[in-house]
């Protein structure tokens, strides 16, 4: 019994200082780790954070602090909170004083700085640790993009600042966890052994269906227009062959309605960076992965390169529907492109083009400089 009550007892005491109580060894509170972060670049933070073998608390947002959390957790709860909008504040003000990437090292420098701290916050399954790492996957790319557009550059480095770009924290089954543990309960696993086989559409539909509940309970009627949508749909796939099996409905089940008011983010109206937003509901963002309209860029941009040897230098081209780099670029990838993939070289040159005028940017760094332009308030 002895053998098992100590080493319980070290666990919870090494936790406590995790949360900002007294440190104990090599792990600060969390007040020192913000002080050395306020202090220093995220580099040398991430290089004393390995010396040290620092690690994030867990993040939890507001809201499940609000509604879900115990009075004896909140404290330490909120102690994390303060170090992750600390986080959020030191990326938000790095980035807006960065000049664009100038050199292939730099860019991979860059690159590695955010992929790497990204990694460290996501140490710990929480809700602002991946809202946090994926703030880092976006400005990440940015510099990988650059890398894509150096012919010098190794593949084999290329593939391994590629492959950082989707981390396993950011996988489905990590999400559900996020999820489950920021609603209190297992609400993202009832479609587990019900048919399910994509966890991504399993989330996806527990998510609207939630939302829709929302809707039907606030007006009544919005079920009644549902239930005989469904009757009819049944109906006629019983008169027809070959129908698909009907999916799995996730309605009335009471694990859900027992939660309704987990499905009801806050507006998005306003700001949306991710300091401006820190203390709002954005669990519909996790559900979706969190994408990164960067990453989807910097990755054709890839397979273009992979695939086609390189990129087209001649825009005086002719084509059908694009002109100029738009039509090299089709016109490139023509031989090598399938079905689901035809498109591509359309996301391919926009991101080629933007490196090129330096004005491949991360979402909250693009629309600070819009809102700027436009004089308004980002």
């Amino acid at each position: 019994m002895k053998r098992i009550l100590i080493p319980l007892f070290l666990f919870a005491w090494q936790y406590s200082s995790t949360l900002g109580q007294p440190a104990s060894g090599n792990q600060p509170s969390l007040h020192e780790m913000q002080a050395t972060l306020a202090a220093q670049d995220i580099g040398a933070f991430l290089v004393r954070a390995s010396k040290e073998w620092w690690n994030p608390p867990p993040i939890y947002s507001h809201w499940h602090i609000e509604n879900v959390a115990t009075n004896v957790d909140k404290p330490s709860m909120e102690a994390a909170r303060d170090f992750g909008k600390a986080v959020a504040i030191k990326i938000a003000t790095d980035t807006q004083r960065l000049p664009f990437p100038q050199t292939t090292a730099e860019a991979s420098r860059f690159s590695n700085s955010y992929l790497d701290l990204a990694d460290w916050l996501n140490r710990s399954e929480g809700y602002g640790n991946i809202i946090l790492g994926s703030r880092c996957l976006d400005i990440a790319a940015v510099g990988v993009g650059c890398c894509v557009l150096d012919p010098a550059f190794p593949e084999k480095d290329l593939s391994r600042l590629l492959s950082r770009l989707r981390p396993r924290w950011l996988e489905s089954q990590a999400r559900k966890g996020i999820l489950n543990e920021e609603a209190g309960t297992p609400l993202f696993s009832v479609g587990e052994n019900h048919g399910e086989s994509n966890l991504m559409e399993t989330l996806n539909r527990i998510w609207q269906t939630g939302q829709t509940q929302v809707l039907e309970k606030r007006d009544p009627s919005l079920k009644a227009i549902r239930i005989k949508q469904q009757e009819e749909r049944s109906a006629s796939a019983e008169t027809q062959k070959n129908q698909p099996a009907p999916q799995v409905s996730y309605f009335d089940r009471p694990d859900i309605l027992a939660n309704l008011p987990f499905f009801t983010d806050d507006s998005l109206s306003g700001s949306t960076a991710t300091v401006a937003m820190w203390d709002k509901k954005q669990h519909g963002q996790v559900v979706a992965a969190l994408e990164s309209a960067n990453v989807a860029k910097v990755e054709a941009l890839a397979k273009f390169r992979e695939e086609v040897g390189g990129f087209p230098t001649n825009f005086a081209v002719k084509h059908p529907f694009y002109t100029g780099g738009k039509a090299a670029f089709d016109l490139a990838w023509r031989p090598h492109a399938t079905e689901k993939t035809r498109l591509l070289s359309v996301t391919a040159w926009q991101a080629y083009d933007e490196l090129k005028h330096g004005t491949f940017l991360d979402q909250e760094t693009k629309l600070c400089r819009a809102a700027h332009s436009d004089g308004i308030k980002p």
